[in-house]
């Protein structure tokens, strides 16, 4: 599947259904230009009735951009309930191109600089941040003027000279360069602000996510849990008797330990889920699985990381002790609840050390 270049940094379909918004105002600002024209136009002897004129004006070509819309807001909200962005955007970029087309037809008798307008998708393709709308919606355009020029435009009998149809084009050309420019700006502040984004929700030492981005990753699993029934599952772990490890072989060692530690977490969540280091020895996972998945992957953390730290000291044993909790709507209202649960499984863990606790409604067991 095509992706947008941002899609996962920014909510797409909110930035979708903000622009059709403003393709709203903008019919109905035409419809208040149609209705200046009508005003015009009905006071000038016409070969017309009046609701002939009515009908050409204002009831058509109204009819006609309503239909257009309403067609591009059903295709881009079926895309937004499949979580499909590239389609989203391709979607609304089409809407307002044939706006544009439908515009044009409609009025250019009254105004012949009305190829203005093509430019307007190349606007509504910014709100994407990616070249790949902005391509289409210049190429689309592009070629519905062209549509427009040699087949709507000229009267009957009436050749186009070529050399006509020069600043049209030019004009055209160049408000693509021009948003193309402006695209490569939006990106490097949207990269710079990513980049800062992403240092303020990582811890400095081991590179996981911080405390932060706890919060917000689990509000965002519980969100896909409620929509989708995506299920997931909540780690909280402490590694054991670090203070005593500083203490006996020096924060070197200590230091080396939470590192292992943070290395073994990445390597085995990040293909399903998020690590986190919440302060000191406190760690978190956060992972798109169930609590009999996610114990099977805690017990394998578990191997791995006692034979990676077995190597930092010959006489250190370095181990951890973990809660484990599945979320589910049916006993948890929220993140509080839920995070409530889970520690308490970890605490029934530090009881004990070296071991992970599973929290399975009112009882506490042992993976």
């Amino acid at each position: 599947m095509i992706k947008l270049d941002y899609e996962d940094r920014l909510n797409v379909s909110e930035w979708s259904k903000l622009l059709y918004r403003q393709v709203i105002y903008w019919i109905v600002l035409v419809l208040v230009g149609e209705l200046i024209q009508y005003a015009n136009k009905s006071s000038q002897p016409v070969p017309t009735t009046e609701f002939s004129l009515l009908s050409s004006i204002v009831f058509i070509p109204t009819a006609t951009q309503v239909g257009i819309f309403l067609v591009s807001v059903l295709a881009t909200n079926y895309f937004i309930k499949r979580d499909n962005p590239f389609m989203q955007s391709l979607s609304l970029c089409t809407g307002i191109c044939f706006l544009c087309f439908a515009i044009t037809c409609f009025f250019h008798e009254d105004n012949y600089s009305m190829y203005a307008v093509y430019s307007f998708p190349l606007l509504g393709a910014l709100f994407f941040v990616d070249k790949k709308p902005l391509l289409y919606s210049f190429c689309l355009s592009f070629c519905l003027y062209l549509v427009f020029a040699f087949a709507i435009e000229p009267k009957p009998g009436e050749t186009v000279q070529l050399a006509s149809q020069t600043v049209p084009v030019i004009y055209l050309v160049c408000c693509f360069i021009v948003a193309n420019g402006l695209l490569r700006s939006q990106s490097t502040l949207l990269q710079n602000i990513v980049t800062q984004d992403e240092q303020l929700k990582r811890d400095s030492f081991t590179k996981l996510f911080n405390h932060t981005a706890f919060y917000e990753h689990m509000e965002e699993l519980i969100l896909s849990n409620m929509q989708d029934k995506v299920p997931f599952s909540l780690v909280l772990c402490d590694l054991d008797n670090l203070k005593i490890i500083n203490d006996s072989f020096g924060h070197e060692v200590g230091d080396k330990v939470i590192l292992a530690f943070a290395e073994t977490l990445q390597t085995y969540v990040k293909e399903d889920g998020y690590a986190f280091r919440n302060g000191g020895d406190e760690f978190a996972i956060l992972i798109k699985k169930d609590a009999q998945e996610t114990s099977k992957l805690c017990l394998e953390i578990k191997q791995i990381f006692e034979k990676k730290a077995a190597t930092l000291h010959n006489e250190g044993k370095f181990t951890f002790s973990a809660g484990l909790c599945e979320y589910s709507h049916k006993y948890f209202y929220g993140s509080k609840e839920f995070f409530k649960a889970c520690d308490a499984a970890l605490y029934s863990a530090k009881k004990t050390r070296n071991t992970i606790k599973v929290w399975r409604r009112t009882v506490v067991k042992e993976a």
